[in-house]
């Protein structure tokens, strides 16, 4: 560069420092004469062609693109477009760790979520603006930018989510031998990893994503390439063929046969010309390491299955990542839960957090209480018999997934006191008294603690998980304080707890309404006749206290039965409101309604907290809304929240408008949104890097056959035309009968024999007819026909062939509708 360009960026540079923008001072109406003399020397500066000196200096201090040799960088105009200068990528770290290094080295290649091979240069960019993806075109003068709404283009073998430390090689690509690959584990006699080589050896193999073709392809200025094209280069021709994957676990799975908000889920994989392996310290970090690299093959215009030279070293940021399934307002059949719970084995979750029963329904089939399902299920057959609960217990073991079931107390009871009047609180209403008008449990009567330790003894010999969620929220305690029976035998259960010995307040009252008319009535005999006592007024609240503690009382009582203990999970309400110090080591507290300041505040009281205000799924908006979960961060980082007692949060969907026909797209691909903010690390925030590895997912998904959402907008996934549960229709919509051929041996050969009998039994006929006129006569005489032999020929012929015809037809085919 020349002194003139020198002494500009200097100048420049003051400009910037005092926040006067170069755009802003030329177009300003204060600009002086000064800047305008100088903008044509700065232009002059910017074309001035680079001496063969300053090049030599450019390359010795790193300047030079290496991508584009030929382009040399100017600060001057960098600094006028707001562009810092890329440095050069340093040199890899080294480190005591092999794996560590070899991360280090990997990740100095490109790590685009596109391959290189899939890119060029081009203006035309898909970005976020406001609530949508838009192709943008540019601004005209008084109007707003036109642009087209189109999803991003999906990445192709990109994890979801995204793993803690991942670097891969696009230079160095493995064919995957579909025809003999296969997961090698060293964990003989271990069910858990037994399903999952046969269920991931499938999704490999069979359900890999192909690289998409994208139309945008066809577009002036595309920044995308045809990825045909790149399959017949000598990168994939000639790769390296992988026939298996390697996986070894450190720890005995018998050691742990069920998981746990402790379970190791951290695991390793190396993908190298010497090496295939997965190593992890649990099963269940495995079964996550398997996950990665199903989503790290991808299928090939060609039909073959690849794979990037690949370090992933992996582990989850929060130990419990939950999705809460609402079966109360709606029920909810048992294969759709087993959809919900494979979506979260694809996405890392591994908590499903059921909220059985509510005001709405009672589904639960309790043994020791029938009469709750009896007559508080929507219907005889809506019910989850312990039976069911076990399969689906199983079915979240063998994917990692916890099931932690919500009886709601004392509040959203309801559907309880269909068969259980007595157990609710009659509430009053002076003003307009209603029968039947009935709120929570009646937490005044002993008869009422008595049901819930039967009750949930029943309830904790089912579900094996150590964590229990007890509800909390919402209790109307208004209806406590609308009833005198209730308040008065509530504080008597109360005192009693609190070991005063002295009478209680309505004795009390009594006592000093006899003094004072002993005493005459004046203000200093009624100073006299006030009791000297230490208690504390009673209230509904002091009844709530009284409630959590003698029912958590009792539920304490039983974990000495459980192998895995028994702790506790309850809403806000319930932990901030009532005075259970004595359980507070043991519960974890769901924040749903605040922010930082109530974690703070949870945190001090000694809880341990999740996150799910932000995560109400049920709250439908207009558009791609996963951006809004996805910035969502249950840490709140900066704002004081300590992050290790944040053991991290859930994805709600309450089901008042959900349905078994729309659960599953209003779940997925939105909650996979949190499970990345849950999975990875706390700086992965960045929206457009996100969306294509999210498309990507969504496909991945489907051709899984989970039945989910759109995610970015207008796109497309590779696949076949149904979904898990739909059946094929024509044009019409009418559900299309399919016809299929039986091809077992046993059908065939009773399709010959028969065929066989018949002809042998026409052939019969035909020839006795033919051969003794006589006899044909005297059969047509006996049955008092007459008509010529032909005739009878024919008919015979007609009638076997229509036999044959028919027994053909029966014997090769069945319908199916």
């Amino acid at each position: 560069m020349d002194v003139t360009g020198c002494l500009l960026y200097v100048c420049l540079r003051v400009l910037r420092a005092t926040h006067l923008l170069l755009p802003a001072v030329y177009s300003s109406g204060r600009c002086n004469t000064v800047f305008k003399c100088l903008l044509p020397l700065l232009i002059y500066s910017l074309t001035t062609s680079t001496t063969a000196a300053d090049t030599h200096n450019h390359v010795h201090q790193g300047h030079v693109d290496h991508e584009h040799p030929h382009v040399h960088h100017n600060p001057v105009f960098e600094f006028a477009q707001g562009r810092r200068r890329q440095q050069p990528p340093a040199s890899p770290a080294t480190s005591s760790d092999e794996l560590t290094n070899m991360y280090n080295r990997l990740k100095a290649f490109h790590q685009g979520v596109h391959p290189r091979t899939d890119t060029k240069s081009g203006g035309l960019r898909i970005n976020w603006s406001k609530d949508m993806f838009f192709l943008l075109f540019g601004r005209q003068m008084y109007a707003e930018p036109f642009g087209v709404r189109r999803s991003p283009h999906p990445s192709t073998g990109s994890p979801w989510p995204l793993p803690k430390r991942y670097a891969r090689n696009d230079k160095m690509i493995y064919r995957i031998d579909e025809d003999h690959f296969e997961i090698r584990t060293d964990s003989a006699g271990c069910d858990v990893m037994e399903e999952a080589v046969v269920r991931y050896t499938k999704r490999i193999v069979l359900n890999s994503l192909e690289d998409l073709y994208d139309n945008l392809q066809n577009a002036e200025a595309t920044t995308l390439n045809d990825p045909r094209g790149k399959y017949s280069t000598d990168l994939y021709v000639n790769a390296p063929v992988i026939s298996a994957l390697n996986v070894y676990i450190k720890k005995p799975c018998k050691d742990v046969t069920y998981p746990s908000i402790t379970s190791d889920e951290s695991y390793h994989i190396i993908i190298k010309s010497n090496q295939t392996v997965l190593e992890a310290n649990e099963v269940w970090g495995a079964l996550r390491g398997l996950e990665t690299f199903s989503q790290l093959v991808w299928k090939g215009t060609d039909q073959k299955l690849y794979v990037m030279e690949t370090i992933v070293i992996d582990k989850p940021r929060f130990p419990h990542r939950g999705i809460m399934i609402d079966t109360a307002r709606h029920y909810i059949f048992k294969e759709v839960l087993f959809d919900v719970m494979d979506g979260m084995e694809m996405n890392k979750m591994n908590v499903l957090h059921w909220h059985i029963v509510d005001d709405q329904s009672f589904p639960f089939q309790s043994k020791t209480f029938p009469e709750l399902s009896k007559k508080g299920a929507y219907h005889a057959t809506y019910v989850y018999s312990h039976e069911d609960i076990g399969y689906i217990i199983e079915y979240g073991r063998l994917r990692g997934i916890r099931v932690i079931p919500e009886f709601d107390v004392p509040g959203h009871t309801y559907a309880w006191g269909l068969s259980q009047p007595g157990l609710l609180s009659h509430c009053s209403n002076p003003v307009m008294p209603q029968p039947g008008y009935m709120g929570p449990m009646d937490a005044s009567k002993d008869e009422t603690y008595t049901f819930l330790k039967s009750f949930f003894k029943e309830v904790l010999s089912v579900f094996k998980d150590q964590f229990i969620h007890i509800g909390g929220d919402e209790v109307p305690v208004e209806c406590w304080n609308s009833n005198p029976t209730i308040m008065k035998e509530g504080e008597k259960l109360y005192r009693k707890w609190k070991g005063d010995k002295q009478s209680t307040s309505s004795n009390m009252m009594d006592q000093n309404v006899i003094r004072v008319q002993q005493s005459g009535y004046n203000s200093n005999n009624m100073m006299q006749a006030r009791p000297m006592t230490n208690q504390m007024p009673f209230g509904s609240h002091q009844l709530w206290d009284y409630f959590q503690n003698r029912f958590m009382g009792d539920l304490d009582g039983m974990k000495k039965d459980r192998p895995a203990g028994l702790k506790y999970m309850m809403w806000q309400e319930a932990a901030m409101k009532t005075d259970i110090k004595k359980f507070v080591n043991d519960t974890v507290v769901i924040i749903w309604l605040g922010n930082a300041q109530l974690l703070r505040e949870a945190i001090y009281k000694g809880y341990k907290v999740l996150y799910t205000s932000c995560w109400y799924l049920d709250n439908i908006s207009p558009g791609p809304d996963w951006q809004k979960y996805y910035k969502c961060d249950p840490a709140f980082p900066g704002q004081g929240v300590d992050e290790t007692k944040v053991l991290g949060g859930e994805a709600c969907l309450w089901a008042e408008y959900i349905t078994n026909e729309n659960l599953m797209v209003l779940l997925w691909p939105r909650a996979s949104a949190a499970a990345e903010r849950l999975w990875s690390t706390r700086d992965t925030q960045n929206i457009e890097e996100a969306a294509p590895r999210l498309h990507e997912q969504r496909c991945r998904m489907l051709s899984r056959g989970l039945a989910v959402n759109h995610a970015n907008g207008p796109d497309y996934c590779l696949r076949d035309g149904r979904v898990k549960g739909a059946r094929p229709r024509d044009n019409l919509g009418r559900v299309i009968t399919v016809t299929h051929r039986v091809n077992t041996p046993l059908m065939s050969v009773f399709q010959e024999m028969i065929i066989i009998i018949q002809v042998i039994i026409i052939l019969i006929l035909l020839l006795v007819v033919c051969r003794n006129k006589s006899y044909t006569d005297h059969v047509l005489k006996t049955f008092r026909l007459r008509g010529s032999r032909k005739i009878l020929i024919v008919f015979i012929s007609i009638c076997g062939l229509c036999s044959i015809f028919y027994m053909r037809m029966w014997s090769f085919q069945f319908s199916n509708p």
